[in-house]
């Protein structure tokens, strides 16, 4: 008998970093409010359940965006003086969220339900 060295069965096709790659996509041409894992698994052309082995939730699959974009961030020189370094680090927060308005959805915590 021949030995295979491939393996049997369909081809992974799903990575964190493509449902990564797939979530931005969509948060950047049709905004935060249209991202949902329904959605973003009918994009990738797969199931949401398949999804779900990858990411917890939507929320999680947002605040995994904002670490992904964070992490590309060039860190900016901070002065030593700590008003003038508070006020640097928020100049820097505010021009990454102007440029990531999908973040206050990560970060604003959902209302608690009754």
């Amino acid at each position: 008998m021949e030995s295979r060295s491939r393996r049997v069965g369909r081809p992974r096709r799903l990575s964190r970093e493509a449902i990564l790659r797939s979530a931005e996509r969509i948060l950047m041409e049709e905004g935060a409010e249209h991202l949902s894992v329904r959605r973003l698994a009918k994009d990738m052309s797969s199931t949401p359940m398949a999804l779900y082995h990858h990411v917890k939730d939507k929320d999680e699959l947002l605040l995994l965006l904002l670490e992904a974009r964070t992490e590309r961030l060039p860190r900016a020189e901070l002065p030593r003086e700590p008003r003038e370094r508070l006020l640097a680090g928020a100049r820097s927060l505010h021009e990454m969220l102007a440029n990531c308005p999908w973040a206050v959805d990560a970060l604003t915590p959902l209302p608690a339900r009754t």
